[in-house]
């Protein structure tokens, strides 16, 4: 009777993780069966759950031959018979399942009898003492194995509530209401081991918890996982949104030169302030799609992988961007026109990283890099301008830039800004640096006083660095 208990309650366990996996079928595309026809997300569930009773019938097998062994008990050849069976129809239902599953859930279940009754022989030949040790360490292990399957669910709770999906108070505490169950049965299984009360008493405890939880799931798969679903859907639209910020962070970033070329900064940073605030857009819709992704297993590793790079690469260029402004606002313009430069090539080289990982969407990046490599054609144009018009002006921005970094490494020194905070300032800086230098290259300008100022100013960050 014990035996028989487990083996519904493992039915009964293996429903609940059919439970707890199918917001993740619903939300990816479902495998095409053997004749090439779409398979239903019944089919899917149903195969699931096939999959899951062959791996426990076969550990049921394995646990009762197991015992057989450790205890001397001969095994006859009708039950070894029944055995080998049960084995024989397992590996026919794997073979089944995918082309019919229900036809591989009737193969299992006879192979689950077969199972069973080759269990209640063994266990029936046990002494009474043993029998009840067993028993007790068998109740112990689904005791525990419960907890742990409680603990998942409300770390899957949790995880929706960290982005901000509302579960109700109500399904916390029917698991914390079967938690209470569980330890209160954990606390019996000494008496079933001395014989004091049966195992049918723990068993049973250990069935009402898992019926609350399975209940907390089903509540969990119709209510807040067809909110997950809908956020699933939106995906696209989020890679959407994305890429039209970048098109116009380019847009603007090309505006800004025009303004400076123009002298009108005034303007030029109020703009420069609006695509900073549009990239700062950009950067919380890629956290909240790579969350979407991760928490809802939605799309796979390439995905995940490409935005989190995007991600990275914004913050890069909204970094670059706080340069821009600052400078403008001390009206150091060639300053302003190199991080905005960088800013471009920051972006140039993020769209050219995720576009092998974004499948359908790669084509429309590329289109993007080949629009963002023209600004940044524009931008050296522009700041070469700046370069011929005279050195003087030059070596006067470096001077600005430099002021600019002394405050933020003081700052550093007094602790209100954080070391990794002044290397990734004093890192952007030396990149723009590099920037000019190569423009000096390209004009033949690389010697005399602005040559030297580039270098006593990269020697002095490099030396803050360590």
């Amino acid at each position: 009777m014990h035996l028989k208990n487990t083996l519904i309650g493992a039915a009964v366990l293996a429903l609940m993780l059919g439970s707890l996996l199918a917001p993740m079928l619903a939300a990816v595309p479902v495998a095409a069966q053997g004749d090439g026809q779409p398979q239903s997300l019944s089919d899917a569930r149903k195969k699931i759950r096939v999959m899951i009773l062959i791996e426990i019938t076969n550990n049921t097998i394995e646990r009762t031959l197991r015992i057989a062994e450790e205890y001397n008990i001969t095994i006859p050849a009708e039950i070894q018979s029944k055995i080998e069976e049960a084995r024989s129809l397992l590996r026919q239902a794997a073979a089944t399942v995918d082309t019919d599953p229900d036809q591989a859930f009737e193969l299992v279940k006879e192979a689950m009898r077969l199972a069973r009754d080759a269990a209640v022989y063994v266990h029936s030949n046990l002494e009474p003492e043993v029998r009840n040790e067993l028993k007790a360490k068998g109740l112990e292990r689904a005791i525990e194995n419960q907890l742990e399957f409680i603990e998942k669910v409300e770390g899957m709770i949790a995880k929706l509530e960290s982005y901000n999906i509302t579960v109700p108070e109500e399904l916390k505490q029917r698991l914390e209401q079967a938690r209470s169950i569980l330890e209160d049965a954990l606390s019996m299984v000494p008496l079933v081991e001395n014989g004091t009360i049966p195992a049918a008493v723990v068993a049973g405890k250990i069935g009402d918890a898992k019926l609350i939880v399975a209940s907390v799931l089903r509540d969990l798969n119709r209510g807040v996982m067809a909110r997950v679903a809908f956020k699933a859907r939106m995906v696209e639209a989020h890679v959407n949104c994305v890429a039209r910020i970048v098109v116009n962070l380019d847009r603007a970033i090309n505006k800004t030169i025009q303004l400076i070329e123009a002298g009108e900064t005034e303007d030029a940073v109020h703009l420069v302030n609006a695509t900073l605030r549009m990239t700062l857009h950009a950067i919380n819709t890629t956290d909240r799609m790579i969350a979407i992704v991760i928490t809802h297993n939605i799309g796979d590793e390439n995905l995940t992988t490409a935005l989190e790079t995007l991600k990275a690469g914004l913050e890069n260029v909204s970094q670059y961007l706080e340069d821009a402004y600052q400078a403008l606002q001390d009206n150091d313009t060639a300053t302003a026109l190199l991080a905005l430069e960088a800013a471009a090539e920051q972006i140039d080289e993020t769209l050219s990283q995720v576009a092998p990982y974004l499948g359908p969407f790669r084509h429309r990046v590329e289109i993007m890099v080949r629009h963002v490599r023209q600004v940044r054609m524009r931008l050296e144009v522009s700041f070469e301008r700046h370069m011929v018009r005279g050195q003087m002006m030059l070596i006067s921005s470096l001077t600005v830039m430099k002021h600019r970094l002394e405050r933020a490494y003081q700052a550093y020194q007094q602790g209100r800004i954080s070391e990794e905070q002044w290397r990734q300032i004093a890192e952007r800086a030396l990149h723009q640096l590099e920037l000019l230098e190569r423009h000096l290259e390209r004009l033949g300008m690389n010697r005399g006083p602005l040559a030297n100022a580039i270098d006593q100013l990269q020697s002095w960050l490099l030396s803050t660095l360590g």
